[in-house]
């Protein structure tokens, strides 16, 4: 068996996919190739992309932008799982009022067919999420995912949590973790939600004590 481990923030994120060596490239995010200084710039953590129109988060205690710094930034205070960085995604947001974002990095080699693969991700809600929900999860394609939209990728994603927890846990990495049979060829690995809103479950979330944000 080999290993797919990834940590990755909205949902704070942290993550990586090992046999005997690490195939997510970048997997705790401290490389970076640029300055970070606002929302939306995880493609400064090369290779990770988003694939949709709506970029994913970045944050870095290296950051000169309040926003997107660490500890403290625009969605709250959290600590990196390890390291100085970690990703942010939007999983959810009432009646769609903004879009879900999602991560996306090509392995550093593809899976081998027959060969049971175990991955493995951490998430922290952020502590002025009004909701935290279930089905987040990695999705492992042959090609590369994308679409030139905001809409919700409606994949069916092989890492999923059996108990469809509620991330509902702040300060704190929550594993997200499965195993699964490689067809063969799958390089390419994508973390999100990817579930329609109806089949969703949802807490409301209440704001932490000291934040005073909206």
């Amino acid at each position: 068996m080999k290993n797919l481990s990834l940590s990755i923030l909205g949902l704070f994120l942290s993550c990586a996919l090992i046999a005997q060596t690490n195939l997510v490239p970048n997997h705790n995010f401290q490389k970076i190739t640029k300055k970070v200084k606002e929302k939306g710039q995880i493609n400064m953590a090369a290779p990770w992309i988003s694939p949709t129109l709506s970029a994913a988060d970045l944050f870095l205690k290296s950051a000169k932008g309040t926003e997107v710094a660490v500890p403290e930034n625009a969605y709250g205070s959290d600590e990196p799982m390890s390291g100085d960085n970690y990703a942010g995604i939007m999983a959810y947001s009432y009646k769609g009022k903004f879009p879900r974002t999602y991560l996306q990095v090509k392995l550093t080699e593809q899976l081998k067919e027959g060969e049971e693969y175990c991955v493995t991700f951490h998430v922290s809600l952020s502590d002025l999420s009004k909701y935290a929900t279930n089905y987040i999860g990695a999705y492992l394609s042959s090609n590369e995912v994308s679409a030139n939209n905001n809409d919700v990728l409606q994949f069916e994603p092989q890492i999923l949590s059996r108990r469809q927890t509620v991330y509902e846990t702040q300060f704190y990495w929550t594993p997200i973790c499965a195993k699964f049979i490689a067809k063969g060829g799958e390089e390419y690995l994508t973390i999100g939600n990817f579930t329609t809103e109806e089949k969703l479950k949802l807490n409301k979330v209440k704001r932490p004590q000291g934040f005073n944000s909206p």
